[in-house]
């Protein structure tokens, strides 16, 4: 069976997300309007998985070997606002708006012998290190995925715990225009950004397969159960971005543009153990050429494009093998990328019973500048104490 594999138990994945959104016009003139956009949206997700891929259950007291089931849990709560204000007239045309947006992401990441049930010796390893048996409990967040299983008896903490909060707060304010001559048209518009992050992750790990010593990762050294998450760290960031355009139109079915656009992207905090690391942004610049047109008395639409553009600050993730966990996860700015490519679209009804949708894309990208950290030097890889 090809969707058979090798776990001791089948993976699975459990997600409930539910959002709602307003949208206010108000509509001042023929030619001004004022529109509010808000939105509050709840995410809540659910993986488990077996790291080691294969179908032996491994325990310390079963097989002297670490245990393998991972179980992911993120919560997320966000909210953003928008206020527009457009005008629309025989030569001009634009927007400008305000844009708020904040969110709170609280990863949940333990590694036990199943994905409810810890190790019955992780609370006297944990006790000698300093952990008590609430800390450890609110980095784990037994309780509140146990899956249902109620128990008067508290459950063993697992080998892994990483409890993380992800902050985001952003402001930014952005407009654009459109100025019309004749069969041209001129496209000016930029956007101004200020964005917040911060990044907490507590963690503790059982070293030596499970047997101890547990390794403390706190971001600071908080060891009460009334502060179990630590000082984490921030970083602000802001930057603009422009964009300009020009529009010509030989006729009323057809249009050739070229626009020169920025993009940016603000640091984003590691989702690791222990880590306060909070990476640089990503900043692209792009150009574009191409052609938008209808065909057989507007039935038919063909869309032609040629772009390129470079990249800078790429934001990489990737996992590597390493200690005390058995894995680590390093979250770096990694490279410089540029590219091109040619895309076609084509989309029609050509009849009242046949309608026609293809694209085809031709891209080509390579990395300009790549110098991850080594995950050969020992010195990228945290150790557990000896």
């Amino acid at each position: 069976d090809r969707r058979d594999l090798a776990s001791e138990f089948d993976p699975s994945t459990d997600t409930e997300t539910w959002a709602v959104t307003g949208t206010l016009t108000w509509q001042i003139t023929d030619a001004l309007a004022l529109t509010s956009i808000n939105n509050y949206r709840d995410f809540e997700t659910s993986l488990t998985q077996d790291l080691d891929v294969s179908a032996i259950v491994n325990a310390v007291a079963l097989t002297n070997q670490a245990t393998s089931v991972q179980r992911r849990d993120v919560e997320s709560q966000q909210y953003s606002t928008e206020l527009q204000l457009s005008f629309t007239g025989d030569r001009v045309s634009g927007v400008f708006g305000l844009f708020y947006f904040d969110e709170n992401q609280r990863p949940t990441d333990t590694v036990g012998l199943g994905p409810v049930f810890g190790e019955a010796t992780a609370t006297a390893i944990l006790a000698a290190q300093g952990i008590g048996i609430d800390q450890a409990y609110a980095l784990c967040n037994t309780f509140a995925h146990s899956g249902g299983i109620q128990s008067t008896t508290p459950l063993p903490p697992k080998r892994v715990c990483i409890r993380s909060d992800l902050d985001t707060e952003a402001y930014a304010a952005f407009g654009q225009a459109v100025i019309r001559f004749g069969d041209y048209s001129l496209k000016l518009g930029g956007r101004y950004s200020d964005e917040k992050r911060e990044v907490k992750n507590p963690a503790y790990i059982i070293a030596a397969n499970g047997a101890g010593p547990a390794v403390i990762q706190f971001n600071a050294d908080p060891r009460t159960p009334t502060n179990p998450m630590g000082s984490g760290a921030s970083r602000s960031f802001s930057d603009f971005t422009p964009e300009a355009g020009l529009e010509w139109r030989p006729g009323e079915t057809a249009m050739v543009y070229y626009t020169y656009s920025e993009g940016f992207k603000s640091g984003s905090g590691e989702n690791a153990a222990g880590s306060i690391t909070i990476v640089n942004p990503e900043t692209i610049t792009n150009h574009e050429i191409g052609l938008k047109s209808e065909w057989l008395d507007q039935r038919l639409a063909v869309n032609l494009s040629a772009f390129s553009y470079e990249l800078e600050g790429l934001q990489i993730n990737k996992t590597i093998s390493g200690p005390p966990a058995g894995f680590v996860s390093i979250f770096e700015n990694a490279a410089d990328v540029s590219g091109h490519g040619v895309e076609l679209e084509l989309f029609g009804n050509l009849t009242e019973q046949f309608s026609l949708s293809r694209s085809i894309a031709w891209l080509d990208s390579e990395f300009d500048d790549f110098e991850p950290a080594d995950p050969l030097d020992p010195r990228n890889v945290p150790t557990a104490p000896t």
